[in-house]
């Protein structure tokens, strides 16, 4: 027996994790400069 979700609810649900996606994205790519930072200091 499925549960009777209001759409409205779902959608809500959708922004809020297509936020955090962005939010982690936005980390990632910091994360990303930040190690070819170092590699390139690395091979000075």
């Amino acid at each position: 027996k499925s549960i009777d979700t209001p759409i409205e609810i779902i959608e809500g649900w959708i922004e809020e994790y297509r936020r955090e996606i962005k939010m982690m994205q936005e980390e990632i790519k910091k994360l990303k400069d930040i190690r070819e930072e170092c590699q390139r200091d690395r091979y000075r």
